[in-house]
């Protein structure tokens, strides 16, 4: 919907909704968050301002010393994958690809 300039659509609002919901699901719980920062960065404002707190108080303590995530979660395809996801996912605000940026 952003993608077509419809930045108020009531779907926009159910999906934020939904995806603040579903936060902690573990179904997809990498690949979900890597879309869900996405999505939630072009929403913006304070959505995206709480969704990103959220994501760093989540994801930073499941960071090792050594900065991997190498504590494979359940259901998550290997420890590569799942650093990956948490890096691009965090680096959102940096606007490196530029189809997302603003």
């Amino acid at each position: 919907m952003f993608l077509t300039g419809q930045h108020q659509a009531d779907e926009i609002k159910e999906a934020v909704r939904y995806l603040k919901a579903h936060f902690d699901a573990r179904q997809h719980y990498w690949y979900g968050h890597y879309y869900a920062a996405r999505a939630m960065h072009q929403v913006g404002g304070k959505e995206w301002k709480d969704w990103y707190a959220k994501l760093e108080k989540t994801f930073l303590p499941m960071q090792s010393a050594d900065g991997s995530w190498s504590r494979v979660e359940r259901g998550s395809p290997g420890a590569v994958y799942q650093r990956s996801i948490a890096v691009i996912a965090l680096s959102v605000p940096m606007n490196y690809l530029p189809i997302f940026q603003r």
